[in-house]
């Protein structure tokens, strides 16, 4: 509605100055306005980037669980599945799965790969996860990052300013009309 009225005002044509004034004053407001809107109610902007940078890391840490888990399947009197048996623990421990909350799932992946790393009984090469270890961390610090400046970007708004764009937008045409009915009744 006050994009008509903006535009109707833009249409009038006039030399008085007052009115000039009052119109530009409606076109800041609702310009104003907009932002304010486009601000709330628009899409977060980091959303997209997100969610494919998570979806990438609950892909390496998929392939790290299902090697692990293809390790216990090797005979009792194999090292290696005892050392599979300690490494998928971890999966156990931190209570990890791939639909936990961006900065959750996040951290667990980063300290998962500590522990692993930190692990005396094992290698990450021996059991064949170090490159996908080490891909999900690089996920991990993307998905932290874009967490961060997610927040950074939420924390940036005012709370209240679309209310009172509104209401400057609406005092805005009010003036506007109070100059126009002046100006019918002064003109024959």
């Amino acid at each position: 509605m006050t994009q008509q009225i903006d535009d109707r005002f833009a249409e009038f044509e006039t030399d008085n100055a007052m009115f000039i004034a009052a119109r530009n004053a409606v076109h800041q407001a609702r310009q104003a306005e907009d932002t304010a809107y486009k601000r709330f109610s628009g899409k977060d902007f980091a959303s997209g980037d997100l969610k494919r940078e998570d979806a990438l890391e609950d892909k390496y840490m998929s392939t790290v669980h299902n090697v692990l888990n293809g390790l216990l399947y090797l005979p009792d009197t194999e090292p290696l599945r005892r050392k599979a048996e300690m490494a998928v623990q971890l999966f156990k421990d931190f209570n990890f799965h791939v639909s936990d909350g961006f900065e959750a799932e996040a951290r667990k992946v980063l300290n998962m790969a500590q522990q692993w790393q930190a692990a005396t009984d094992y290698t990450l090469a021996e059991l064949g996860i170090d490159v996908w270890v080490g891909k999900a961390v690089v996920q991990a610090q993307k998905v932290l990052q874009l967490v961060a400046l997610r927040v950074d970007h939420e924390s940036a708004k005012v709370k209240g300013e679309q209310a009172d764009a509104r209401k400057a937008t609406d005092q805005a045409i009010r003036k506007a009309y109070d100059v126009l009915n002046a100006l019918a009744v002064l003109s024959p």
